[in-house]
């Protein structure tokens, strides 16, 4: 069983796809830079696809800030791709336990 590294300091680029969890009518896909340094209480993500309008980007950065945790992605990531709308739907708060995908409303 594999260890949770402790990070320090971490700059990763990764390609994201999203949708339902920002309640969009189209998905998006786009590469994703993500900087974060512990000593200086730095966790940013930028969307580094230009072609999507400026309010769609800085939604989609806001809610990686909230919603990702620097373990998520320095321990998480497979090929360096994130399934947003997939890691909503796990993450969500009103996840049932043992339920597959299913939402309480």
């Amino acid at each position: 069983m594999e260890k949770e590294r402790d990070v320090v300091s971490f700059l990763s680029v990764f390609h994201l796809t999203i949708s339902k969890a920002l309640d969009l009518s189209e998905t998006v896909s786009t590469r994703v830079m993500f900087r974060y340094d512990e000593k200086q209480k730095l966790k940013e993500f930028r969307v580094l696809n230009n072609g999507i309008a400026e309010d769609t980007r800085r939604k989609i950065a806001f809610w990686l800030e909230e919603n990702v945790d620097i373990h998520d992605v320095a321990n998480g990531l497979d090929s360096n791709e994130m399934d947003g709308d997939s890691f909503f739907e796990i993450n969500s708060p009103f996840r049932l336990s043992g339920d597959h995908g299913t939402h309480a409303v």
